[in-house]
């Protein structure tokens, strides 16, 4: 499988939004939100290709040296094949040549596989927010330095 990341276009959008809608923890921003954050001057909305057809995203922002990575979703027939880590890697350079210092995100806890994903990407726990998510799953709070 070839994968290429580049910034996501208003082509993507149907595509990434149909991939949001089947990801359990996905922030559901829907083709609007998406587009009204690559409108944005500090907002990082990256596309992953697999074989040249959208297969994911990452969107988050680059504010004050500082980036947030907001959410990351790959297609499930994509998943494990190396896509979200490219994602994220894309993510971390984007967020480089913005200035920031570092990313920070926050995830389920009961997302396993985006936790083993963030930590083999070089995240690294500082934080929980206990019962943050629907007053039920705790949130897990990671940061990355950039060098």
């Amino acid at each position: 499988m070839r994968i290429e990341v580049r910034p996501s276009s208003a082509q993507d959008l149907p595509r990434l939004a149909e991939i949001e809608s089947v990801s359990e923890y996905s922030a559901h921003w829907g083709e609007k939100g998406l587009s009204e954050e690559m409108a944005r001057t500090d907002g990082i909305v990256l596309t992953v290709l697999a074989d040249g057809a959208p297969a994911g995203f990452a969107a988050g922002r680059a504010v004050a040296g500082c980036a947030s990575l907001y959410d990351v979703a790959v297609a499930p027939e994509n998943r494990r094949a190396g896509l979200g880590g490219a994602l994220v890697r894309a993510f971390a350079a984007a967020a480089a040549r913005a200035g920031c210092g570092m990313i920070e995100l926050e995830v389920n806890a009961s997302n396993a596989p985006a936790l083993r994903l963030y930590e083999k990407c070089g995240f690294a726990v500082v934080g929980r927010r206990p019962k943050f998510y629907n007053l039920t799953d705790d949130a897990i709070l990671m940061d990355m330095e950039l060098r």
